[in-house]
């Protein structure tokens, strides 16, 4: 229960991490804490982790906003669609002048002033780092960590591993952001998704007048979509991803256009799109699971495979999410990775238990780890004696141990 975890870091109830990291310690929401989807286990446990290394690398003289930038970078960094990313309320904060200077960061963190300035330093911050490894290479990360070791300040270790004073660095910051964000900044425009007057042929009026502006895009294609003219809504949809291609909220443009390409038999498309969603959103577990099916479907089971083995990271307790995994792995005669897969699933207490233990048995002997797959199988049968398929593999088991004997007496 996220409960739990709040009290066991702050001593009270209602806090809104995810995780704390207390350097060679570190508290975290369960897979189960919250709903599926919330957030991602593992990213999080990742975050978390490298955190105790920053806090272990410069005894605990680390800033708050370098260490939790880091982070987010070093979430990125790892496997794709991990880390924040830019989100419609961060690009409004941009336009609207409420991001801090990087000399000022800290506050954002510690002092807010809004509602969602946490949220936005976070990203902000990670940008900050990836905006110094531009300049420096990642080794600049390092000798930044290296520089709060040694007890310097924030204008310190810019100026030692950027050559910048910290007014140089705030503006080479900002058009930096400017370069990176102003087209997707003009294309919210004034953002309002629910503005607007009207039914779907007045917003499509609206979106023609002005194809450059995300908001109008997204709400025509929205609601032909929900008229169920999604022929009419593909191309706004298309063009709402394009003017922001890093939208990738579970109602983004790519999960859109996914369900009318496949509605239209172009499972290519649907798959692409579907792709790309989850290498941008990496929470989004119905994504993952959609994915999967459309993969499987073309018969890509290495690329299915990969898609569930990205969804146990949201969460590894779904415990069908394994027993698909499982049968996906056996089928390309990937046993060895099926061993871990299926022990996983007897881990998890299936309603089954006598199935998944007769699987996790044939997997062990498909992958060659004969005597284990009789130790597992020998489990099975103490559980159900006239259980055909198990005293069958037991027979093959015997027969191979048998031969194995008379190979070394030989």
């Amino acid at each position: 229960r996220h409960a739990d975890f709040s009290v066991r870091t702050v001593g009270l109830a209602g806090v809104g991490a995810l995780g704390v990291s207390f350097g060679r310690v570190i508290a975290m929401d369960s897979p189960s804490a919250r709903r599926r989807g919330e957030f991602n286990w593992g990213s999080t446990l990742w975050h978390e982790i490298a955190h105790s290394f920053h806090l272990g690398l410069t005894g605990h003289k680390v800033p708050r906003w370098f260490s939790e930038g880091l982070a987010v970078y070093e979430e990125r960094q790892a496997r794709e669609g991990w880390g924040d990313d830019a989100s419609v309320s961060f690009l409004i904060a941009l336009r609207d002048e409420q991001l801090l200077d990087v000399s000022e960061l800290n506050n954002g963190f510690v002092r807010p002033t809004y509602p969602n300035q946490i949220i936005h330093s976070y990203y902000q911050a990670s940008l900050v780092c990836e905006f110094v490894a531009g300049e420096g290479g990642a080794s600049a990360l390092t000798r930044m960590l290296q520089g709060y070791a040694g007890g310097k300040s924030s204008s310190e270790v810019i100026g030692d591993v950027v050559g910048m004073s910290m007014r140089q660095f705030d503006r080479a910051f900002k058009r930096f952001m400017k370069d990176r964000f102003e087209a997707v900044v003009t294309a919210l425009g004034d953002w309002n998704p629910g503005a607007g007057s009207g039914g779907a042929d007045a917003s499509v009026n609206l979106a023609r007048v002005q194809p450059g502006n995300f908001p109008a895009q997204i709400r025509a294609a929205r609601l032909l979509y929900e008229a169920g003219r999604t022929a009419e809504a593909a191309p706004f949809f298309e063009k709402a991803r394009d003017l922001f291609p890093e939208f990738a909220e579970p109602d983004s443009p790519y999960w859109y256009l996914a369900q009318i390409y496949k509605e239209e038999g172009r499972v290519t498309e649907a798959i692409d799109q579907l792709g790309t969603l989850t290498r941008l959103n990496a929470n989004d577990h119905r994504a993952y699971l959609a994915l999967a099916d459309l993969r499987e479907s073309v018969g890509d089971l290495a690329g299915a495979a990969d898609a569930l083995g990205r969804a146990q990271f949201v969460d590894p307790f779904a415990i069908e999410d394994h027993q698909r995994l499982a049968g996906l792995l056996e089928q390309s005669d990937d046993w060895l990775t099926a061993v871990k897969e299926r022990s996983v699933v007897v881990a998890l207490g299936p309603v089954d238990i006598t199935e998944a233990r007769y699987r996790l048995a044939l997997a062990l002997y498909r992958s060659g780890n004969v005597r284990a797959a009789r130790r597992e199988i020998l489990r099975t049968l103490e559980r159900a004696p006239n259980y055909e398929a198990a005293q069958d593999l037991l027979l093959d088991i015997r027969e191979r141990l048998r031969s194995e004997a008379l190979e070394d007496a030989a």
